[in-house]
């Protein structure tokens, strides 16, 4: 497992096996949150795993407030995958969130919002992704957002369902987070905590903070339902043709 000083989620999104027994290479596909501050270490490491794109799914808002630190080496690319500020969420949204009467609720409605609308209405620009993606040979692909989770999540979850692995695998890739982030997570925790005046249950404090699976794995299906299957979507409306779905199969799948 790939270990980072500064990004305890940058992970492989690969590695994984497909529902016609191929697998997806390890080493071709990173995913993380906001690089920045990369520790000498951090970079060693990076240094060896032969990244040719970063690609950055920020607005240009979050960049501008927090430049990312890339590899001198690597291709950077930038795909804003939202641009309307009502989906921008601060630590004040999620401590209303929190005391909010019916607030669980309201939390999972905007997550579930949020995800259509990148699906539904971002779909071009999640194409722009999914092409940029394959590298020469022996070359990997670099995304990131701010958290590395739901931007990252959804870009990764449709490039690994698109190349056949089972629904329940990549839930549990995107769920993966949650580990990674478990030291942050309590420390948000405790400062979400003492704005509430300790009045929230952990239970509503753990839906706040953590991954959504269950509402990705819905959008996903509403997507098939829609199109037949993900590679559906990612033709019909990402506009991803065959050659390039067949581009991106060669570089992402063990032969």
């Amino acid at each position: 497992m790939i270990s980072l000083e500064r990004l305890p989620n940058f992970r492989d999104a690969g590695d994984l096996p497909t529902a016609e027994g191929r697998r997806l290479r390890a080493g071709r596909l990173f995913r993380s949150e906001l690089p920045s501050l990369l520790s000498a270490r951090d970079r060693a490491v990076l240094a060896g795993l032969s990244i040719a794109l970063v690609c950055d799914l920020r607005t240009a808002r979050e960049r501008r407030r927090r430049p990312a630190t890339v590899l001198a080496t690597a291709r950077r690319a930038w795909v804003p995958l939202h641009e309307d500020p009502r989906y921008d969420v601060g630590v004040g949204d999620l401590a209303r969130f929190l005391v909010a009467r019916e607030g669980e609720a309201r939390f999972r409605a905007v997550v579930a919002r949020y995800y259509r609308h990148l699906v539904l209405e971002r779909a071009s620009q999640l194409g722009a992704v999914l092409l940029a993606l394959p590298q020469r040979e022996g070359a990997s692909s670099w995304v990131h957002c701010t958290a590395g989770r739901d931007r990252t999540g959804l870009v990764v979850a449709l490039v690994q369902r698109t190349l056949g692995v089972p629904e329940p695998r990549v839930l549990a890739s995107y769920r993966e987070t949650d580990e990674r982030y478990a030291v942050r997570l309590e420390r948000l925790a405790r400062v979400l905590r003492a704005a509430t005046l300790r009045t929230v249950s952990d239970a509503r404090m753990h839906t706040v903070l953590r991954t959504q699976p269950e509402i990705l794995g819905t959008v996903l299906g509403e997507l098939v339902a829609r199109h037949g299957s993900i590679e559906g979507y990612v033709r019909q409306a990402c506009g991803v043709g065959e050659e390039d779905l067949r581009a991106l199969g060669r570089w992402l799948l063990v032969p």
